[in-house]
């Protein structure tokens, strides 16, 4: 028979397999490298879900993004906030979220976007948080040609389909349109991240402008 202490260090061992298991799990669906890495999705999150091109089908934010996103997380773990959305609206679900894109995404003509400051992660068990910079080139159904650049935080989570998104904030400086060459010079070279699951190449320039004192000048070819 065995005694009540070997019962209680049977289930303490258990319980340690039980976790170690789960952890191996969590790294195996959710690794810290790789095309599946956080780090790694969100340079596809935005270089092939976000973009656009001439004749593409309306937007669909399901469709197109879905598999980023946490479609099933509850409001009290989900928020999304982007300051390009004109009502400034703070929504609890991604599926809401998407919803407010549907049709000023589909009156783009295009949307262009290079990475300015690669993804940066800080993960904590199941869940990571990361920080990555991008400018974006839209033209819009008229022609108009409009730029911005925005600093992009995500929090993701780790499912058993791998790592998700259950909070993302947006904020955006506009570039004037002298900072956008629509048509102009196409620069190769000041980033070239082939890390990205998706093989693209494209370049556009951005102009010199100015952030206070300080003149620079952006090109970009992913």
């Amino acid at each position: 028979m065995f005694t009540k202490k070997t019962l209680n260090t049977v289930a303490l061992a258990m319980l340690l397999y039980s976790g170690l298991q789960a952890q191996a799990s969590a790294q195996s669906e959710c690794p810290d490298v790789g095309p599946r890495s956080a780090a790694a999705l969100t340079r596809e999150w935005i270089l092939v879900g976000w973009e656009k091109h001439p004749g593409d089908p309306p937007f669909d934010f399901e469709a197109k993004l879905g598999r980023f996103y946490d479609l099933e997380a509850t409001p009290a773990e989900a928020s999304f906030y982007d300051d390009f959305d004109p009502q400034h609206r703070l929504l609890a679900s991604a599926r809401s979220y998407g919803d407010i894109w549907q049709v000023p995404f589909t009156s783009l003509r295009s949307a262009e976007h290079a990475i300015s400051m690669a993804p940066k992660v800080l993960r904590d068990g199941s869940l990571a948080a990361v920080t990555m910079q991008f400018v974006a080139r839209l033209i819009t159904g008229d022609g108009e040609v409009i730029g911005i650049r925005t600093l992009s935080s995500l929090t993701w989570r780790c499912s058993e389909k791998g790592w998700k998104i259950v909070r993302e904030h947006n904020s955006s400086q506009r570039l004037s349109r002298d900072a956008i060459n629509p048509t102009g010079k196409r620069f190769e070279g000041a980033m070239n991240d082939r890390r990205s699951c998706a093989v693209k190449r494209y370049s556009f320039l951005m102009l010199p402008f100015r952030t206070t004192s300080v003149q620079r000048v952006i090109s970009f070819s992913i």
